[in-house]
């Protein structure tokens, strides 16, 4: 797994998870089940090639642990990054990053708030 991060023009920030096949990337589908939630991700610690974060809600916790990541990149990220944003799950296809689809939805998940703990 490897943190993917994006700041699309006229869109809010978008961070994903890469993961290596689409079996992998379906861990977590029970998070589509909640499209009304409000969910917040929790840095629990960072280092300059990795991020250990909680994506939760009031009812839900789920952990994604020593994520590999491009510090440089994420700190421009967050330097411009605002507290609502996008998660997503992701594979690459050619190279590309594309969102994962689980039952034609994709695997998108608004985040209210980012705090680094």
């Amino acid at each position: 797994m490897e943190l993917f991060f994006k700041l699309p023009e006229g869109k809010p920030p978008f961070i994903g998870v890469i993961f290596e096949n689409s079996e992998q990337a379906e861990l977590n589908k029970d998070l589509l089940e909640y499209p009304n939630a409000k969910f917040s991700i929790l840095v629990e610690a960072e280092s300059n090639n990795s991020m250990t974060f909680r994506l939760s809600t009031d009812k839900l916790v789920r952990r994604y642990e020593k994520v590999k990541m491009d510090y440089s990149a994420y700190k421009k990220w967050r330097a411009y990054s605002h507290l609502k944003m996008n998660f997503a799950h992701i594979l690459l296809i050619h190279d590309q990053p594309v969102v994962v689809k689980i039952n034609k939805k994709l695997f998108i998940i608004q985040i209210e708030s980012f705090i680094q703990g």
